[in-house]
């Protein structure tokens, strides 16, 4: 990657006519293949930067993914505790209702003394 933090580019060979001798064509492909290797490395390390930025990205999706089932779960649980509860309370009151209603329908009840002869 360049100073300005773009992505880097891969240098052109040089062209044999350009130099007036070969030693001189010889120095700039020998500069040409340090600049290839160092793009290289470069190219290398920007799509590692890139990796490490997405398994960052992912980690923290994955924890966020993490704590929302946990809390979905918690609310279920709660959930079904009111529900029990509220179930427990609705058997509770329809026994009351049901023994009211017995001791009403008791009371209610006309005994007539029968008389043996």
């Amino acid at each position: 990657m360049n100073n300005n933090g773009a992505h880097p580019e891969l240098p052109s060979p040089p062209d044999a006519s350009d130099f007036a001798d070969e030693l001189e064509y010889a120095k700039a492909m020998s500069d040409y293949y340090a600049a290839r290797q160092l793009f290289w490395g470069e190219e290398v390390a920007y799509y590692k930067k890139k990796h490490d930025e997405s398994l960052a990205k992912q980690k923290g999706h994955d924890e966020e993914v993490a704590q929302a089932l946990l809390t979905i779960q918690r609310l279920d649980a709660e959930e079904a505790k009111q529900r029990a509860k509220a179930t427990k309370e609705a058997e509770k009151k329809k026994k009351a209702e049901e023994k009211k209603a017995e001791e009403d329908e008791d009371a209610n009840v006309v005994q007539i003394p029968v008389y043996a002869s």
